[in-house]
């Protein structure tokens, strides 16, 4: 037997319901639009963190040697400021690593580096820098070498820094 109209339909939302309590419920983001706010700032932030690794420079691997130390210069050809010099003792093997001060100013073309304060392992003496000689933000062509002047309490060394030769 068929029934009524009414009985009919009663049924059919009987059927519905029974279908929907089966189904794993989703949340309704249309529904809460903080988090649909949450989810689009999350993939914002992750789309955008792409772009920030990106490097708009090149490193350029210098060495240098005195008798005491040797200096290994990474050199940022296009941004100078993100340049760094590690400075290891011979005897201790003890590494120092070096920051730029500020980009190079007037006709010297000097930049100076003094250790970083970050780095806790070091004990910073007085008048600690390296002064690199010569030095252009940005280079066509490579220097072979560069002069530098390394600055220890009141004793300074004079040294030259040679290019890395490229491994093959």
């Amino acid at each position: 037997m068929i029934g009524t109209g009414a009985d009919v339909a009663i049924r059919l939302i009987n059927a519905r319901s029974c279908c929907y309590e089966k189904r794993a419920k989703l949340p309704n983001l249309t529904k809460n639009p903080w988090k649909m706010r949450v989810v689009f700032t999350i993939v914002c932030l992750v789309w955008s963190l792409k772009a920030y690794t990106q490097k708009a420079f090149e490193f350029e691997h210098y060495y240098g040697k005195t008798k005491d130390f040797e200096i290994r210069l990474s050199l940022a050809n296009g941004y100078i400021l993100g340049s760094e010099i590690i400075k290891t003792y011979l005897k201790t093997n003890k590494k120092v690593k070096y920051i730029v001060s500020a980009a190079p100013a007037g006709k010297s073309q000097g930049i100076t580096f003094f250790p970083d304060p970050g780095d806790k392992a070091t004990v910073i003496r007085k008048r600690e820098f390296i002064t690199l000689y010569h030095i252009s933000d940005e280079y066509d062509v490579l220097p072979d070498k560069i002069n530098a002047v390394c600055g220890i309490d009141l004793k300074t060394n004079r040294l030259k820094l040679y290019k890395a030769k490229a491994k093959d």
